[in-house]
């Protein structure tokens, strides 16, 4: 059997019952691009390569707020979300990447900087949000007790003022509240109710409502006191349906229903 297909695949004719039809075209653009960026990324993921990008990301303040950013400044904004993403995309890369000291040092030294830390955040929230095991190398950093502290930093300001900072670190929080053998460590009930707000979904509410899926069965009365059930119905009714986000929030919060 093997040798007649063998034989029917190297024919000169074509098949005439439709399957080369409903094959893709013979192409190798895609297959090299993504060859290209998973090699990139396992290149990135060496010791000392994240750390260097890191410790040379110290992106000057713009005097003018509405000028368009420099192109350091742009390099500075945009290298950490592509690092995040091509580490969601491949597990390969994330898992060799959680290997390395450079690992450790976002988990520690750039999240406890204040300036490195919107870099560390942006690095681990993708990955984190896709893979469990991620989410288990971030907690044997003992970095979990920095991301509690950057949600109560940030409870205390106006949620004008919230940024993807906070965004990423429930990201994070989110996941850990989703491992049975990692709540412990996490965020209370109470701190994802207040990422769902009464009124317009914030860019943290859809982790919080699944956060609160994850807890809500072993802290009921927490999750009624805290109006959990209204700003859910809320939620779920759509308060807006102008952007994706907005969707996976009442997607969410109709679940949680």
């Amino acid at each position: 059997l093997t040798l007649t297909r063998g034989g029917r695949r190297w024919q000169s004719g074509g098949r005439t019952d439709g399957y080369e039809e409903a094959l893709p075209r013979r192409d190798v653009i895609a297959p090299l691009v993504a060859c290209g960026v998973w090699a990139g990324g396992w290149y990135m993921a060496e010791e000392g390569k994240i750390k260097a990008l890191v410790d040379s990301s110290n992106i000057d303040p713009n005097p003018d707020p509405n000028a368009w950013p420099t192109p350091k400044q742009f390099f500075c904004l945009a290298w950490p979300w592509v690092a995040g993403t091509v580490a969601m995309l491949f597990d390969s890369v994330a898992a060799k990447f959680a290997t390395t000291s450079d690992m450790k040092f976002l988990c520690t030294t750039a999240l406890n900087d204040d300036i490195k830390a919107t870099t560390a955040l942006c690095i681990l929230a993708a990955p984190a949000e896709h893979s469990a095991p991620f989410v288990r190398a971030i907690a044997e950093t003992g970095a979990l007790a920095r991301i509690r502290e950057i949600v109560a930093i940030y409870k205390t300001l106006p949620r004008e003022q919230h940024d993807e900072t906070l965004t990423n670190a429930c990201v994070i929080a989110s996941k850990v509240a989703a491992d049975p053998e990692l709540r412990s460590q996490g965020l209370p009930i109470g701190d994802f109710l207040w990422m769902m707000p009464a009124g317009p979904p914030q860019l943290y509410t859809t982790y919080g409502a699944e956060g609160v899926a994850h807890l809500w069965m072993s802290h009921p009365a927490e999750m009624l006191a805290g109006g959990g059930v209204g700003n859910a119905a809320g939620l779920a009714e759509g308060v807006s349906l102008s952007n994706l986000a907005n969707l996976v929030t009442t997607e969410l919060a109709a679940r949680l229903l």
